[in-house]
C-alpha cells in the first residue's frame, strides 16, 4: 500500500560514534595491525530500510484502516457465507508467532488466518526460543527473519519489537506490546461496524467512515494499551471517546497528546475523567479491560482497592446514562471485579463476535503485509517492482517498475514529478480515496491492466474520487490497456462510457456491480465492452447480464459466473 501498508523506515540508524572505526567506513586491507586496533560492536550493525511493518496504531491511516476492516469483513463474508476458500497465496511462506506472553485469542487467530491464506504458523515462545534471555533482540531478529516471512510478535516493553522491527528483514505485526494492542482494536472497530451497517447493508461494501461516525465510546478502568490504541484509532473513523481511570493510573501522556492531535484532526473529541459515571453518560459504548495485566500480579491487592467504583454492571451503566441502546465489549480474558455477568452474558454484550473478528483482522493484516507486499515486492527480484512510498522512491529507479499500487493519501505525487513513473509501468493498482483528485492522467504508455480496489460509487458525496480514473481510461482510448479488474468496486456511468473506447481483451468484476438497467447509455457501454472481451469473469457480483450472455459475444473464450446473481431485466 503506499504508506506501505502501514509503516516504512525511511533511514538508517545513525551509527554512534566512539573511538573505533566504523566497520561501514573503514578501508579493507589484511594489515594485522590495523585488525588489532578496530573494534566491533552493535553500532557497526546497519538498521534494515525499507520494509513495512504494523507496530502502531500511527501506522495506519484513516483510509488504510477503513481498509483493513472492509477488508476483514469481504474475507468473513467469503469464508462462512459463501464457504469460499482462498487461493492460498502464502502457499509455502512461514509466518513465526514469538511470543513471550501467553495468548489464546492471538494465537488461534493468527494460526488460523496462515492456514486460510495457505501458509503456515510457527509457534516460538519464550519457552522455545532465546527471546532477549540467552540472545539479544537484535541476534533472533536477524536470524530468525532470515528464514520466514513475517513475523508476530507479542512482547513486553514496547521497545522490544521497534529493535525486532529495526533489523528484520521481514514485516512483523505487533501483537501486543506494553503500550499497543493495534490487531486487537481492529477487531473492535470490525465488530462495531457489523453492528452499525445498516440493515439491507452488507459490512463489506459499506465504509465504517459512515457506520461509525458520531458514535462514542466510553472506556472504564486502566490507562493501558488496549486505551492507547483506542485513543489513536477512534478518531480516525470519526468516533469520539471518553475515558475513566483512576487517579495514578492514567493513560500515557505523550500518546493521549498524539490522540488529541488526531481527534483535531478528524473533528472528534476526547474527554478524560476519574468518574465511570461521567464517562459513561451519554455512550453508545461502554468497553473495559482486565486491571491486572500479565506481569502486574503483584500489584493485584493495591489494584483491585483503587479500582472500587470501577466494575461495570447494568443498573451502573444506566444510571450513568448511556444511551438506551448501549452495546459492550472487552478484549478478554474477563474477570468479575469488571464487570458482572449481567452485562457480559447480556444481549447487550458482543465479546464473542468480538473475539472471533480478531481472525478476520489479523488475516487482513497478514494479506496486506505478506500477499499484496508479495505481490509487487518480490524479495528476490525487487528492482522490477515499486511500492510508492518514500523509501522506495529513493531506492529504486522507476524505469526498472513494472507494477505499483496507488493508495489512499500517499505522498508521492506531492513531493515527486509523476512524469518519472508513467511511463515506465504496465499494472495499475488504484485504491479508493488514492491522490485526491491529484492523479496525473498523462503518460502511461505501457500501461496494461488497471485494478480498481474498494472504490464505491461515492461521486455525489466524494467528486474527486472517479474524475482522475475517467480520465485516465479516456486517455487509454486506443492505448495499449487489454485488461481491467474492478474489486468490491461500483463504477460511475461515466467510467464504463470511458472503457467502451478502450480495446479490452478482460474484464473483471469481482464483488462488484454492473451498471443498473436503468442507465441506458451506461449499460449499453457494458454490453459493447462485453461483447469485445475474450475473458469475462463475474465472480461474487450482482448484475444485469443475462440478455447479453444469451446475445452475441462474439470474441468471448472464458467466462467465469461464480457466485454471481445474474438478473434478467432487459433495460430494452
Amino acid at each position: 500500500m503506499l504508506k506501505s501498508l502501514v509503516r516504512v523506515s525511511s533511514s538508517v540508524a545513525p551509527l554512534q560514534a566512539s573511538k573505533a572505526t566504523s566497520v561501514l567506513t573503514r578501508p579493507f586491507h589484511n594489515s594485522v595491525a590495523a585488525e588489532k586496533q578496530t573494534v566491533y560492536s552493535t553500532d557497526d550493525v546497519p538498521a534494515v530500510t525499507g520494509v513495512p511493518h504494523l507496530l502502531t496504531d500511527n501506522d495506519l491511516s484513516a483510509q488504510q484502516l477503513a481498509d483493513v476492516i472492509q477488508s476483514a469483513c469481504l474475507f468473513k463474508h467469503q469464508a462462512k457465507k459463501l464457504n469460499k476458500p482462498s487461493d492460498a497465496p502464502l502457499a509455502g511462506k512461514t509466518l513465526a508467532l514469538m511470543f513471550s506472553k501467553r495468548s489464546t485469542r492471538t494465537r488461534v487467530a493468527t494460526e488460523t488466518a496462515m492456514a486460510y491464506l495457505g501458509g503456515h504458523a510457527m509457534f516460538l515462545g519464550s519457552q522455545d526460543i532465546q527471546l532477549g534471555v540467552n540472545e539479544s533482540l537484535l541476534d533472533t531478529s536477524k536470524v530468525v527473519s532470515s528464514m520466514v516471512d513475517g513475523i508476530m510478535a507479542r512482547v513486553g516493553a514496547h521497545s522490544e519489537i521497534e529493535t525486532l522491527a529495526k533489523y528484520s528483514t521481514v514485516p512483523i505485526i505487533n501483537a501486543l506490546s506494553d503500550l499497543y494492542h493495534p490487531t486487537q482494536i481492529l477487531a473492535d472497530l470490525m465488530t462495531l461496524h457489523e453492528l452499525y451497517t445498516p440493515q439491507g447493508s452488507d459490512p463489506h461494501t459499506t465504509s465504517p467512515m459512515s457506520t461509525l461516525k458520531n458514535l462514542k465510546l466510553a472506556w472504564v478502568g486502566d490507562g493501558n494499551n488496549i486505551l492507547h490504541s483506542l485513543m489513536l484509532q477512534l478518531p480516525k473513523v470519526g468516533m469520539h471517546i471518553t475515558m475513566a481511570t483512576p487517579k495514578g493510573y492514567e493513560p500515557n501522556a505523550g500518546i493521549l497528546k498524539q490522540a488529541y492531535e488526531n481527534a483535531k484532526i478528524a473533528g472528534t473529541e476526547i474527554e478524560t475523567y476519574n468518574d465511570p459515571k461521567e464517562a459513561i453518560k451519554g455512550a453508545d459504548i461502554i468497553v473495559t479491560d482486565t486491571w491486572i495485566s500479565m506481569g502486574q500480579e503483584e500489584e493485584k491487592k493495591q489494584r483491585i482497592k483503587a479500582f472500587q467504583g470501577y466494575q461495570l454492571t447494568t443498573e451502573m451503566i444506566n444510571q450513568s446514562g448511556a444511551k438506551p441502546d448501549w452495546k459492550f465489549l472487552h478484549c478478554l480474558p474477563r474477570k468479575q471485579e469488571e464487570v458482572t455477568d449481567d452485562v457480559f452474558y447480556s444481549p447487550r454484550s458482543h465479546v464473542f463476535q468480538e473475539a472471533e473478528n480478531r481472525k478476520w483482522t489479523i488475516l487482513a493484516c497478514i494479506d496486506q503485509l505478506l500477499v499484496k507486499k508479495a505481490q509487487h515486492l518480490d524479495k528476490e527480484n525487487y528492482p522490477k517492482y515499486g511500492l510508492i512510498s518514500k523509501v522506495w522512491r529513493d531506492v529504486l529507479r522507476p524505469e526498472h517498475w513494472e507494477s505499483v499500487v496507488f493508495d489512499a493519501k500517499g505522498p508521492f505525487f506531492h513531493d515527486w514529478q509523476a512524469e518519472h513513473l508513467v511511463d515506465h509501468i504496465r499494472t495499475l493498482e488504484y485504491y479508493a480515496g488514492a491522490f485526491q483528485g491529484s492523479m496525473p492522467t498523462d503518460g502511461y504508455n505501457r500501461l496494461t491492466t488497471l485494478r480498481i480496489i474498494h472504490v464505491h460509487n461515492r461521486a455525489r458525496r466524494e467528486p474527486e474520487i472517479w474524475p482522475p480514473l475517467v480520465q485516465l481510461v479516456q486517455r487509454m482510448a486506443g492505448g495499449p490497456l487489454v485488461a481491467v479488474e474492478l474489486v468490491s468496486t461500483n463504477a460511475i456511468p461515466e467510467f464504463w462510457e470511458a472503457l467502451s473506447h478502450c480495446h479490452l481483451k478482460s474484464l473483471s468484476l469481482e464483488n462488484s456491480m454492473s451498471p443498473s438497467p436503468r442507465d441506458t447509455t451506461a449499460m449499453a457501454c457494458f454490453w459493447k465492452i462485453c461483447r469485445s472481451v475474450e475473458t469475462l469473469s463475474l465472480r461474487f457480483s450482482n448484475g444485469y447480464a443475462c440478455p447479453l450472455i444469451r446475445s452475441r459475444l462474439f470474441q468471448l473464450k472464458h467466462l467465469d459466473l461464480e457466485h454471481s446473481n445474474i438478473k434478467s431485466n432487459n433495460p430494452n
